[in-house]
């Protein structure tokens, strides 16, 4: 087949993106180990041989060039659905769902559609033919078909992922947002195609596909998604035993990790713009007017428990040297109290009884 490739003046957006995955794949190849990495390293990877696959197809001239680029498309859309699946799976339960037998599986479907296409499909299970008209419209024969709605069906997997991600984990709320900001802006304009037919299901497939990188393009660059000292900072604030709270210039409740909820028996989200005073009495604005140097104990009563605190402040300042607000930790002494109660009753017995010893020598 004759090929004659003309570069076309729309096509500069595709080789943009192309550039933007590169860098994706080499970002996230850099950090494998990190759950949820080394697949979206291969699903940027398959949708980079998508988008050649489309920028040679629009800049080629003949029929039959066309056609052959329009399959490989079809080849890579598939295994691109299904290493982001893959993807979440291993980023939010690692290493439960993304078994080696689990991968073949997902992936089986993609590897039977290859194969028709690379036999040249005599049944027509891919392609039962092609429409010429101003784009080249793919008539879907049965396989086909039943991988449209395979796809479907991962992308329902996807979404009941996210959303139990949100539900189980608060500091992934902007992270699930974005996600599902890409899955829908990109599925909506490649379905709307495929219910349209009088276009290609492939000529403006690129749009939503380019819209969902850049998305995923500020996920892991802003929101640093495979940058392992956020995730261990946050993993540390969300763990750590002590109670931990973010406080505005104000006095109010920004933010505070699980241990401080259980602390003041209060949800994050209701305690939000909250005055600190209303909550524990012992935190009064005139005695903190230099946090830095400020230590204040403290009891509570749960219920028939009574527990005793030590509120430690420190300042928080942005990148000039600005105080922006205030950390405040809670840190549990009643235990440690306990332990020096037990200890002065040993020392006192002990010097009564040395006491006694002595006088009665």
């Amino acid at each position: 087949m004759s090929q004659v490739y003309s570069i076309p003046t729309d096509i500069w957006p595709s080789i943009a993106a192309l550039v933007i995955l590169i860098a994706m794949a080499i970002y996230s190849f850099r950090h494998y180990w990190i759950p949820g990495a080394l697949p979206f390293a291969f699903a940027s990877i398959f949708i980079i041989f998508w988008i050649t696959g489309v920028i040679l197809e629009k800049s080629v001239q003949d029929i039959p060039s066309r056609l052959f680029w329009l399959k490989f498309q079809g080849v890579w859309q598939l295994p691109t659905v299904t290493a982001f699946t893959c993807f979440l799976l291993d980023y939010i339960w690692p290493g439960r769902w993304l078994t080696r037998r689990n991968v073949i599986l997902l992936f089986t479907p993609s590897f039977l559609f290859a194969f028709f296409a690379l036999i040249g499909d005599p049944f027509h299970l891919n392609w039962q033919g092609f429409m010429f008209n101003e784009h080249i419209t793919p008539l879907r024969g049965p396989l086909n078909r039943f991988l449209l709605v395979y796809a479907l069906g991962l992308s329902l997997i996807d979404m009941l992922s996210l959303i139990y991600l949100m539900m189980h984990s608060s500091q992934h709320f902007w992270v699930v947002m974005i996600i599902l900001t890409a899955h829908v802006g990109a599925r909506v304009v490649y379905y709307s195609e495929v219910v349209n037919p009088t276009q290609s299901g492939l000529q403006h497939l690129p749009l939503g596909v380019i819209f969902s990188i850049l998305m995923y393009a500020i996920l892991l660059y802003r929101f640093q998604l495979f940058n392992p000292i956020p995730l261990a900072q946050r993993t540390m604030i969300e763990q750590m035993p002590s109670g931990m709270l973010v406080l505005d210039l104000h006095g109010k409740i920004i933010h505070m990790n699980p241990s401080a909820e259980q602390i003041l028996a209060l949800d994050d989200r209701r305690a939000k713009g909250m005055r600190m005073a209303e909550l524990i009495s012992a935190y009064q604005p005139d005695c903190v007017k230099d946090p830095g140097e400020v230590e204040i104990e403290f009891s509570m009563s749960s219920g028939q428990e009574h527990r005793q605190y030590i509120m430690k402040l420190s300042s928080l300042t942005d990148w000039r040297g600005m105080e922006v607000g205030r950390l405040l930790m809670l840190l549990d002494q009643t235990e440690r109290r306990k332990v020096q109660a037990q200890l002065l009753d040993q020392q006192r017995s002990l010097a009564i009884q040395q006491e006694r010893e002595r006088l009665a020598r």
